[in-house]
């Protein structure tokens, strides 16, 4: 057994017979039959047409990844270049600070970045710990 699908059979629209067959008369003449005119039928791509729109979608793709890229390597340039020194005995936040900041600026400014960059939440090291400084 075989079994076939197809699309439903429409019958054609049947006109009224006589005289006045297929013209418009009385109220309708002059008016177009709203349900008949649609307007412009929709709009269908040919194959090439959906190659084109895909490969736009594409390059208009690769392009915010690479704006976004190069916003974030903007952002990474902005940051401080640190170097790292590890603390040795005897040796403070303040001092190591202290030695680090040019002459004629604020100890205090300096003490703060490297707890920033280095998550420090008091202002105590030990001998061994690793800090990132700010480069100068």
């Amino acid at each position: 057994m075989t079994i076939t699908a197809s699309s439903p059979i429409h019958p054609a629209p049947r006109r009224r017979g006589g005289r006045d067959a297929g013209r418009a008369t009385g109220r309708d003449a002059g008016h177009p039959d709203p349900a008949g005119d649609a307007g412009p039928p929709p709009l269908r791509l040919t194959r090439r047409g959906r190659i084109v729109v895909v490969l736009a979608l594409v390059l208009l793709s690769l392009g915010v990844l690479s704006a976004g890229r190069q916003a974030v390597s903007a952002v990474r340039d902005d940051r401080p270049a640190t170097v790292q020194v590890t603390v040795r005995p005897g040796d403070t936040l303040w001092s190591i600070a202290a030695d680090i900041t040019p002459k004629g600026r604020d100890v205090r400014i300096t003490v703060a970045q490297i707890r920033a960059l280095n998550g420090l939440h008091g202002g105590t090291v030990r001998a061994g710990d690793t800090l990132r400084l700010p480069r100068r």
